[in-house]
């Protein structure tokens, strides 16, 4: 039951250390969703979302990706492009590139005069007029790059009220998402002045050592194990190899071979392997061994 239990504490730790994560909840409020398990959906946003173009190191060759963040009214959509790098221009046109669209779907205006590519954006803050966003990615089938994350947030336009905190930049916000080690403002006025900046990701780290330290001992424990287990189970196997292969000996009940482990110690004369030593040395012996024989040719 003790190794049973070792193996699910296991995986609960690495669990822990290594959650998968199509939709997770960081920080306070914070979600995080991945391209292409997005693509063609809608996000509804209630505080935060973060949506980044891979789970990988880099994005993926040929994605064509569209969807669609929204929030409740009187509440507009507040995309903050925290990280950015995607192929730069090549002959002055994007071959990887996003769009931000005011609206429900790629028809809508666009936020911005020209695809956004490259690694240096002059404006990484967009807002809607209303309550929708589309994004629109496209990759072709050359190069790739870090790609982007983008940080969606539930906010609306100065004088904010008591549940909200105020942006530099006049937007407003809900109060839970400030000092949360993330900028949802857009101008990182809401981590501006925190003293608890690195509580979040301190707790993380910690989270994943002690999941790590306890995984890889259970993993040891249940290795140890089973290295017991299967030493255990071919002792017999070994012992019966040994076998001692001598005429003048009597014939063993055939489940139990008489080997020189067998012998070893027996009556006071360690080493011994043969009839005529132990006769030799003890005739109570060569007497019961002649009467097994006469035994065996009766």
């Amino acid at each position: 039951m003790f190794w049973i239990m070792a193996g699910y504490m296991c995986v609960f730790f690495l669990l822990v250390a290594f959650p998968t994560v199509q939709s997770l909840t960081i920080g306070k409020y914070r979600i995080i969703a991945y391209v292409p398990s997005v693509c063609g959906t809608t996000i509804s946003v209630s505080d935060s979302v973060q949506v980044e173009s891979s789970s990988g190191l880099t994005y993926a060759n040929n994605v064509n990706c569209n969807f669609t963040v929204t929030v409740s009214s009187p509440y507009l959509v507040l995309a903050n492009l925290e990280k950015f790098e995607l192929e730069p221009l090549r002959s002055g046109s994007c071959s990887d590139y996003v769009n931000l669209y005011d609206g429900g779907d790629t028809s809508s205006t666009a936020l911005h005069s020209s695809p956004l590519c490259g690694t240096s954006l002059t404006n990484t803050t967009y807002v809607t007029a209303g309550q929708q966003m589309t994004v629109h990615f496209v990759t072709d089938s050359t190069a790739v790059y870090l790609g982007f994350y983008i940080v969606f947030t539930a906010a609306t336009a100065a004088p904010c009220s008591g549940t909200q905190f105020t942006c530099n930049n006049s937007f407003c916000i809900p109060s839970t998402l400030a000092c949360d080690n993330y900028d949802q403002c857009g101008d990182a006025s809401d981590e501006s002045g925190c003293t608890n900046t690195s509580s979040s990701s301190s707790e993380e780290q910690t989270t994943l050592i002690v999941g790590l330290t306890l995984g890889f001992v259970a993993l040891l424990l249940i290795g140890a194990y089973i290295a017991y287990r299967v030493y255990r189970r071919n002792q017999w196997r070994r012992f019966h190899n040994d076998h001692i292969h001598d005429d003048d000996l009597p014939d063993p009940d055939p489940s139990y071979p008489v080997t020189h482990k067998y012998f070893r110690g027996i009556r006071g004369h360690p080493g011994l392997t043969s009839t005529e030593t132990m006769g030799a040395s003890d005739p109570a012996i060569m007497k019961s061994v002649e009467d097994l024989k006469g035994d065996q040719q009766c």
